[in-house]
């Protein structure tokens, strides 16, 4: 169980369908749980805020790793298949996430206004 909080995940969308695709699933509120979001992400409390893309780079481990340094983490969230610690983060705000990627090529969208 999670505590009461704002949480950036980290992820990558090379799969079949892509960035689109991945954002799509993990934005249903019904279906299987097969990846860890997929349990965050059907609870009543999920509310997904900004989704920061990065196309075509390999960098969420990169970007774990910054995150690992200033914010706590659940451990063992979404790292199954690296030596990351998590990818899943407690944030203070999602002005402090802005800030710490803030020098990577990024672009950004608000999901909800």
């Amino acid at each position: 169980m999670l505590s009461e909080g704002i949480y950036s995940y980290v992820g990558s969308a090379f799969g079949a369908g892509g960035l689109k695709s991945r954002l799509k699933r993990h934005l249903k509120r019904r279906k299987k749980k097969h990846w860890h979001l997929d349990y965050v992400s059907t609870s009543s409390f999920f509310k997904p805020l900004v989704v920061y893309c990065f196309p075509e780079k390999r960098i969420e481990c990169y970007i774990a790793g910054r995150f690992e340094k200033v914010f706590g983490n659940v451990p063992g969230f979404g790292c199954s298949d690296c030596s990351c610690k998590s990818h899943l983060f407690l944030v203070n705000s999602v002005s402090e996430v802005d800030k710490i990627i803030s020098d990577l090529p990024v672009f950004s969208f608000n999901l909800w206004g």
